[in-house]
């Protein structure tokens, strides 16, 4: 970018660019001038199918992961409660909860 005298952070602007969808007028000078159109599009569909893939991949192997870790959480939390829970395994109910929040939320999202 600097060769067409823009002043700023490519990495920067590239990340925002890929995490964000938002681009800066440097990066948007800089993509239109060395890619093209076609380009541009090409690269819009290879992100679009690399957040596909992710997607699939957290749906199909994180969430199921999740849930049993929620579950495994639950039974952890209920042993908890009991004195020998407690006594035995040395757990403590206010962070299991917390951790359990935690898995529930990453689970929504």
């Amino acid at each position: 970018m600097e060769a067409h005298g823009i002043e700023s952070d490519a990495q920067t602007d590239l990340l925002l660019l890929v995490t964000m969808g938002e681009y800066s007028a440097a990066m948007e000078q800089y993509l239109n001038s060395t890619l093209g159109e076609a380009g541009i599009k090409r690269a819009a569909r290879a992100v679009d199918a690399a957040v596909c893939t992710v997607h699939a991949l957290l749906v199909d192997k994180l969430l199921p992961e999740l849930e049993v870790l929620a579950f495994r959480l639950g039974e952890l939390r209920g042993m908890s409660l009991t004195p020998k829970g407690r006594s035995l395994l040395g757990l403590h109910v206010r962070a299991n909860f917390m951790l359990s929040y935690d898995i529930l939320l990453l689970k929504s999202a």
